[in-house]
């Protein structure tokens, strides 16, 4: 991550990698958790310290309005870039809930002199399922409900008369729903961020499996192969300085193929993967110099040069190669300055309309087009 220490970026990992376990372990133990069941207390003492972390992020975002930097601080939301394609808006969120309370205040009224009307149920059911949604749910969960829900609005709207008009909530629900789009094609920088981030996930699932293999490939090796390796070594012992030379030949030739397959990698990376490739590589060396100083690997006896020259062979690598990130991102930052030229003027020029639904959905399918073409134009 550009402009981030060593210390920082491995800071932001450990904060990341805190939240996700803590999601995943209440995820986990509260649906099963009774009084039959309950944890021991020694749990409270030993995770203290994280419950405090995760809680302090908790009420922060959600009372002061900011939000977790990629380093594990804190910024102001006003400062931070917003993600409305999947990350949370809470601040945008809340100015639903007055408009869904006026909306089904209205609707129970109706329902009382129409009980059971289906578009007036449909319209109740809908403002219901909105109020389920989790207020950390993507802003475009929400957009999504509200314009189904004014698709039933201006059905009902269609055959009503002045006394059953529901005209004010629909204008006020409509105006938040065009900021909401508006907020959408505005933020089509976060957009070509989002498709950039699916490439680097796309080249990470493609490769791990095998660099993996790669690197861990003497766990795989059989019995009867650990056998013959142990035979091996004892005649080599046996032989003396001779069979000592042969093996470390073998060893310089293993760790040769070694760096040509992972060069190889690298020169036929996409623009797309070489980042990300970078990063892969960095975290297995880290993990195998860690594994080498702490000796946490049961058994590691003479393995111990396979690990020391793997880290070896991926940190020269990547610091190598790495010299080639930046030229190589201004040179895709410069194919890619037409499209997002296009895409602000778009932006900025971009008409909307709430005269109906159908204008209105014609206005939003408008938008998409021309978002996803310039998605694509990104992508290839």
């Amino acid at each position: 991550m550009a402009g981030l220490t060593v210390f920082e970026e491995a800071e932001g990992e450990a904060l990341g990698a805190l939240r996700e376990a803590h999601s995943l372990a209440a995820a986990r133990l509260l649906p099963d958790l009774t009084a039959a069941r309950l944890l021991p207390s020694a749990v409270d003492d030993e995770t203290r310290a994280a419950s405090l972390a995760v809680a302090a992020g908790c009420v922060q975002r959600l009372r002061g309005g900011r939000a977790p930097t990629s380093h594990g601080g804190l910024r102001a939301e006003a400062d931070a870039p917003r993600d409305v394609f999947g990350g949370e808006s809470l601040a945008e969120t809340t100015r639903l809930e007055p408009l869904v309370r006026s909306l089904v205040d209205r609707t129970a009224a109706l329902l009382e002199a129409w009980p059971g009307h289906p578009a007036l149920v449909a319209i109740s059911t809908l403002c219901e399922r909105l109020h389920s949604f989790r207020a950390d749910s993507p802003l475009m969960q929400f957009l999504t409900g509200c314009e189904l829900l004014l698709k039933r609005c201006w059905e009902w709207e269609a055959v009503a008369c002045r006394e059953t008009s529901i005209k004010p909530q629909i204008d006020a629900l409509a105006a938040l729903v065009l900021r909401w789009r508006r907020m959408e094609v505005e933020a089509w920088p976060a957009l070509l961020r989002r498709a950039a981030e699916r490439a680097h996930d796309a080249a990470l699932l493609k490769i791990w499996a095998r660099l993996f293999h790669v690197v861990n490939s003497h766990l795989w090796a059989d019995s009867s192969a650990a056998a013959a390796a142990d035979d091996d070594a004892a005649d080599a012992s046996a032989a003396g300085a001779d069979a000592a030379d042969a093996a470390d030949a073998d060893r310089a030739a293993h760790l040769a193929e070694f760096f040509e397959t992972f060069q190889r990698l690298l020169l036929t990376a996409e623009a797309g993967a070489f980042d990300a490739y970078l990063w892969l590589m960095r975290t297995f060396a880290r993990q195998l110099e860690v594994e080498v100083r702490a000796g946490v690997r049961q058994g590691m006896g003479d393995q111990r040069w396979r690990y020391e020259g793997y880290a070896s062979i991926l940190h020269n690598l990547v610091s190598y190669y790495g010299q080639f990130s930046e030229p190589l991102r201004r040179a895709v930052a410069d194919k890619r300055a037409p499209v997002e030229a296009r895409l602000k003027e778009f932006a900025k020029l971009a008409q909307w309309s709430d005269r109906n639904y159908d204008a209105l959905r014609q206005s939003v399918e408008r938008s998409h087009a021309s978002l996803s073409r310039g998605v694509r134009l990104v992508q290839e």
